[in-house]
């Protein structure tokens, strides 16, 4: 056994605390957050450590020109095999999920195009959470009462859905050209 692991475990996971509790930055072309290299030396250390960081990292997630698909693709199926892996080895529960600190960052334009692919994922999909932000910029409340709007109908073939988005899309883009 090593030093460290010989280490009393409160003391383990203070080591934790500062070896994995760092930003991580989540975008289209970075969509994978890696564990971080100490989760990768053993199994006890992962087993340890795992859940401080889901816990305590930050979790950044850049929607560049309001383009989500890849969050819903590729990000997600990502963070859902992490959280499992870790609820299996016991160190994370389910209940602790909200306890994750997530910021969505929007850059770029408004763009209704990626906007639309993006509904349509959320629509014919199992997700259906918009985003979270704690943004205040009239832009991105457009995107949450999207997919707010986008869960309420599901219950209709998308067709209908998309016609009903297209004419609230007329009332948006008058309000702010952006959104054209």
């Amino acid at each position: 056994m090593s030093t460290l692991l010989a280490l009393p475990p409160e003391l383990r996971n203070r080591i934790w605390e500062y070896t994995v509790a760092d930003i991580v930055t989540v975008s289209a072309t970075q969509p994978y957050p890696g564990l971080p290299g100490i989760l990768r030396t053993c199994r006890q250390t992962r087993k340890e450590a795992i859940g401080i960081w889901l816990l305590q990292t930050p979790f950044r997630l850049i929607m560049q020109d309001y383009d989500a698909v890849w969050l819903h693709k590729i990000y997600r199926p990502c963070m859902i095999k992490i959280i499992t892996l870790a609820v299996r080895m016991g160190a994370f529960s389910l209940a602790d999920i909200n306890s994750t600190q997530t910021q969505v960052v929007y850059h770029g334009v408004p763009h209704w195009g990626n906007l639309m692919k993006t509904l349509e994922v959320v629509y014919g999909g199992t997700t259906g959470t918009c985003p979270m932000t704690h943004s205040v910029r009239a832009e991105v409340k457009v995107v949450m009462a999207a997919y707010a709007m986008v869960r309420s109908m599901r219950v209709i073939p998308w067709a209908e859905v998309k016609e009903k988005l297209e004419m609230w899309h007329i009332a948006i883009a008058a309000m702010d050209a952006r959104w054209t």
